[in-house]
């Protein structure tokens, strides 16, 4: 039995992806299930996948990172799936001092326009490289990828051509996890 973590900023721990076609399904197969979400607040237990989230989209950077440290410390994944790059980066910390796949989770395409969009020029630009700049960060500190389509790869896929991907039909999914879990 195998300890998966799934770290998202932006998606509550009741996402139709990340709680039943992932965390649910993994939980069927055996696996230890654990969700944080800092969009929503709940703690608890939800048909067999432990739950730790908090309503903290507001608070800054650094408080967010602390959550997700102290979750991961706690918990002690084996494999822990993130869906933004704030997660990802969050689990520096735990994967130098233990071995453990951090799959980065892309489902849309970072930076995206609506993240640039209220920046007037040439300020957006200067945002969309930052955000850019981070979002390669994410890709380096990552293990694995698992992209929701083909056209979601770039950059990543480009720059970390030496990493292991997946594109996911949902249907593969237990398949696909156990496979980068044994690797």
């Amino acid at each position: 039995m195998s300890k998966i973590l799934f770290l998202t900023t932006a998606h509550r721990y009741d996402d139709d992806r990340i709680f039943y076609h992932q965390a649910k399904a993994l939980g069927n197969e055996g696996n230890q299930v654990k969700i944080c979400s800092l969009s929503s607040d709940f703690q608890g237990f939800i048909e067999g996948v432990e739950i730790e989230s908090y309503s903290i989209l507001e608070k800054n950077t650094e408080e967010k990172t602390k959550v997700f440290e102290r979750v991961c410390e706690s918990f002690q994944p084996d494999c822990i799936i993130c869906s933004e790059p704030l997660a990802v980066i969050s689990t520096k910390k735990i994967k130098r001092q233990k071995n453990i796949s951090i799959i980065y989770d892309i489902t849309e395409w970072y930076p995206s326009v609506r993240m640039v969009e209220n920046f007037k020029f040439p300020f957006n630009i200067f945002h969309a490289v930052k955000f850019l700049l981070i979002q390669l960060y994410a890709g380096w500190i990552s293990t694995h990828y698992i992209f929701g389509e083909e056209t979601k790869k770039f950059p990543l896929a480009y720059f970390f051509w030496f990493k292991k991907v997946s594109f996911l039909p949902i249907i593969r999914m237990i398949s696909i996890f156990t496979g980068i879990l044994k690797n």
